[in-house]
């Protein structure tokens, strides 16, 4: 729901080649996860801010070529919204056993990008489940594509 208050309504994906072509290679510069989680027995194991991590310590790419998508990593991911300047995208997944989403925010006039992350595993009954949720802030080196 919060995503979703953060679009405004009417305003879809932006027109094509709103943004020109860029690729960018990126490092984390900080980065803070808050998890929530049990153990097998469903007792609480963990409720807690971290105060530095790392999501991806191999770093992240990000290719535009214009239109509704953005590559990250090699993989397409949908841009929901953008206007000059800046790009939003949001790539999501499950598998059985949890659920994640990633927002990116890529903005071209500071040569940065920010990304969060939220995700909920495990299963009704507690046992071994939990939630957490990923902030990144990454630099980057951007170049015309």
């Amino acid at each position: 729901m919060l995503i979703a208050s953060l679009i405004p309504s009417g305003q879809g994906v932006a027109a094509d080649h709103i943004n020109p072509s860029f690729s960018a290679v990126c490092k984390e510069s900080s980065a803070r996860t808050y998890m929530a989680a049990t153990d097998w027995k469903g007792k609480e194991d963990k409720n807690s801010w971290s105060k530095e991590g790392t999501a991806s310590p191999e770093g992240w790419e990000f290719r535009y070529k214009g239109g509704n998508k953005i590559e990250i990593d090699g993989k397409d991911v949908p841009i929901v919204t953008q206007h000059e300047g800046v790009i939003v995208a949001l790539s999501h997944g499950s598998s059985g056993v949890g659920s994640n989403a990633w927002l990116y925010a890529v903005h071209l006039g500071l040569r940065r990008v920010v990304a969060s992350m939220v995700n909920g595993y495990g299963h009704a009954d507690g046992e071994l489940s939990g939630i957490l949720t990923t902030s990144i802030e990454l630099t980057c080196d951007f170049s015309s594509s």
